[in-house]
């Protein structure tokens, strides 16, 4: 019984890590510098959606921007160990509100505003000209096929900025979609 709690468990952590979609998009904050583990193993993204230039996504991890601050915004992805690793992304937006973002992506009507499928272990993402009430997607993924891998995703530069409010713990979207509703 003990064997089979531990194997639900720690399934249960590999889904967590590697199967986010649209509605379990986290938010970003700049300043922060975001890592994430990815285990070994393909986890394909839905057949679904639109990914751009990515032939497809595999152990996926969805971001939110909110645009607090008008202007560009440059990311760096990396992964590491880079040997052997690859990184992808593709950025969607812009939205007027978080709803609307995620019924866009899955009905292959978003804009895409930035993508990148290479078999590079380090990308850079560019959102031009974002202002400040706007909404962003950003979706990385990566094949780690033979190691685990750690996935860093940080804003580099530019002048735009995406703040978070004070006092929010859980930066989930569907969270800040509640949080928008209690304020208003």
């Amino acid at each position: 019984m003990k064997s089979i709690l531990t194997i639900f468990l720690f399934t249960i952590g590999f889904l967590s890590f590697s199967q986010e979609n649209c509605a379990s998009a986290l938010r970003f904050c700049t300043g922060t510098t975001y890592n994430y583990p990815v285990l070994q193993g393909n986890i394909s993204a839905p057949t679904n959606i639109d990914y751009g230039c990515i032939d497809s996504a595999y152990n996926q991890r969805y971001y939110f921007l909110e645009v607090s601050f008008s202007g560009s915004f440059n990311f760096n992805i990396d992964v590491t160990p880079t040997s052997g690793s690859d990184v992808d992304f593709i950025v969607w937006g812009p939205f007027t509100s978080l709803a609307e973002s995620c019924t866009q992506i899955e009905n292959g009507i978003a804009l895409q505003e930035d993508c990148s499928y290479s078999s590079s272990a380090i990308e850079i993402a560019t959102i031009f000209e974002a202002l400040a009430g706007e909404f962003y997607i950003m979706l990385i993924s990566t094949s780690a096929q033979s190691q685990d891998v750690s996935v860093n995703l940080t804003q580099t530069s530019g002048p735009g900025s995406c703040d978070c409010p004070v006092g929010i713990t859980e930066n989930k979207l569907g969270s800040a979609e509640k949080l928008q509703i209690l304020v208003r």
